[in-house]
């Protein structure tokens, strides 16, 4: 059998499972991994959103969901993101995938907090201290954005996104001769 003609065999007998088994919170779990890989979104959701109403702690659906809901990005779909996002944190409540959903459509304050108990915990963690520059600007903490990014730059000085992150929150907050030093930095520096 070709690769093609194995998986649409594989997909068949899939969707034959959930047709018979149709409280199988497991099938319809698969069955919305298949429909993602194949990139059919909308029949994924559907089968993430079954598997889910069956068995409420299926964090694994739950995380597909939650990924699919915010790639939608309409306001619907952030609002039941956010939704499922409260649910799988009661039952993984340090589940890494979900803290960055959570940078995403969560609550910002809650999201920094968390974030902030990382950073106390694990200070070397750049992904963290990334993500937690990135949520001091959506909370319009500029400050603080600031201080991590010069934090950031000191820990990754290749990092020309960062740089230019942190010169374009100089430039904003009217603090042009920063913003400037940074820029003349990096093209002495090439």
């Amino acid at each position: 059998m070709q690769s093609g003609e194995t998986r649409a065999a594989g997909l068949a007998l899939i969707e034959q499972t959930v047709a018979t088994e149709p409280d199988n919170s497991n099938a319809h779990t698969i069955l919305g991994q298949a429909y993602f890989d194949m990139r059919r979104f909308e029949k994924s959701l559907d089968e993430f959103q079954q598997a889910i109403q069956q068995k409420p702690d299926n964090v694994l659906a739950l995380r597909f969901a939650i990924d699919l809901l915010i790639k939608k990005g309409d306001p619907g779909s952030n609002q039941r993101a956010q939704i499922y996002l409260q649910q799988a944190f009661n039952f993984a409540p340090r589940d890494r995938q979900l803290d960055s959903f959570r940078d995403v459509v969560g609550n910002t304050v809650e999201a920094i907090r968390a974030r902030e108990q990382t950073r106390q915990t694990d200070p070397n963690n750049v992904d963290n201290l990334r993500r937690l520059a990135f949520l001091y600007i959506r909370a319009k903490n500029f400050p603080k954005a600031i201080e991590l990014f010069q934090v950031l730059c000191q820990k990754l000085p290749d990092d020309l996104m960062l740089a230019d992150t942190l010169a374009t929150l100089y430039r904003d907050q009217q603090k042009f001769n920063d913003a400037a030093l940074i820029y003349e930095s990096y093209m002495a520096n090439p």
